[in-house]
């Protein structure tokens, strides 16, 4: 019999494995964003590349792109709009499959998969960040998070 966590396992896989697939597999790190919060669900990701950070939009403007140009990524608004439905489908499932526990759900999850490494960590936040701002959107949490990301230098050489 599968337990909560089985359980809780296999949706933050599933929503590593459509991150993968939008990038063709093609990639060392995908980060992605989930926020769970009163009426508010949202997701986002943005992918390491060759030591260099990308968001899901720029795969192909990485200035580290493999030297032949080989590899041409679909960004279009369609495939970025199916893959955030199903990021946000999976949270929906997480927030329900606690529920159904008696758990109080995270209101946040960040995702970071090594790809190279085959390892996942995963940073779980409880309180509502965005609902308690007039101001903060979850477009801002990503965005800040990106950047922190970004400023570390441990996946990118910008």
């Amino acid at each position: 019999m599968k337990s909560f966590e089985d359980y809780f396992s296999e949706i933050q896989t599933d929503m590593i494995d459509i991150c993968l697939e939008y990038a063709n597999d093609k990639l060392d790190y995908v980060f992605i964003y989930c926020c769970c919060e009163k009426e508010l669900i949202a997701s986002n990701f943005f992918y390491g590349i060759n030591k260099c950070l990308l968001k899901k939009n720029k795969l192909n403007d990485s200035p580290n792109k493999n030297p032949d140009n080989s590899i041409k990524y679909d960004t279009s608004i369609e495939r970025q709009k199916k893959t955030l439905t199903i990021l946000n489908q999976n949270i929906l499932k997480i927030e329900e499959l606690f529920k159904e526990n008696g758990k109080e759900a995270p209101t946040e999850i960040k995702i970071i998969y090594d790809n190279i490494m085959n390892k996942m960590e995963a940073e779980y936040q409880y309180i509502p960040i965005i609902s308690n701002s007039e101001t903060l959107t979850d477009e801002d949490v990503f965005n800040t998070w990106f950047n922190e990301i970004k400023q570390s230098k441990k996946y990118s050489n910008n």
